[in-house]
């Protein structure tokens, strides 16, 4: 589960990089059931440091989101174990107010730099596995779809050994927000 931690107040903002709550994290749910028949629950922060979670989906055994940037920079993440986003400090995009500093990512250490942003924004909305085809153009990508910019995007993507990288968006124009994208036929990665 994506939780934001968006906005123009620096202290709901800092939500983000915070230990003490759950805002601007990806959470980790638990569920069993006990021998009486209760459900158990656990829940706990997978990562943190994200804006505004969207979609989020296990592809090719690894945990991908798609996330608002604010005015641009909306982002595509390989999610990992106790990763830090960067959010509200580094980010692509360019903050609303001007009292939240935030800087362009540039590799710095301790933040994930996304596998690929949008700028300027298109309203990321969601993401899903390519279906299987034949045709190896098509193969190993993954759909991302829009809001604001009325379209979808196919990502073709390449992957070593615990990362994937995107190597090409191709952009296709439909006229209406896309909230949601499914897959619904086989797919085929790596």
């Amino acid at each position: 589960l994506g939780t934001g931690a968006r906005g123009s107040d620096i202290k709901v903002a800092e939500n983000a990089q915070c230990d003490e709550t759950l805002l601007g994290h990806i959470l980790k749910i638990e569920t069993k059931i006990s021998e009486s028949g209760l459900l158990l629950q656990s829940i706990k922060s997978y990562s943190k440091g994200h804006r505004n979670p969207q979609g989020l989906k296990i592809i090719a055994d690894r945990l991908l989101s798609v996330e608002h940037g604010p005015r641009h920079g909306d982002e595509v993440n390989q999610i990992k174990l106790n990763g830090n986003y960067g959010w509200p400090k580094f980010s692509h995009g360019i903050p609303y107010d001007t009292d939240i500093a935030v800087k362009t990512f540039r590799n710095v250490g301790q933040y994930i730099s996304p596998i690929f942003h949008f700028t300027p924004s298109i309203g990321i909305s969601d993401l899903a596995a390519c279906p299987f085809t034949e045709d190896i153009i098509y193969s190993n990508c993954i759909l991302v779809s829009s809001m604001k910019d009325a379209s979808y995007y196919i990502l073709k993507i390449e992957s070593d050994k615990s990362q994937l990288n995107i190597v090409s968006a191709e952009r296709l124009y439909l006229g209406d927000r896309i909230r949601k994208i499914l897959s619904k036929k086989k797919y085929n990665l790596f």
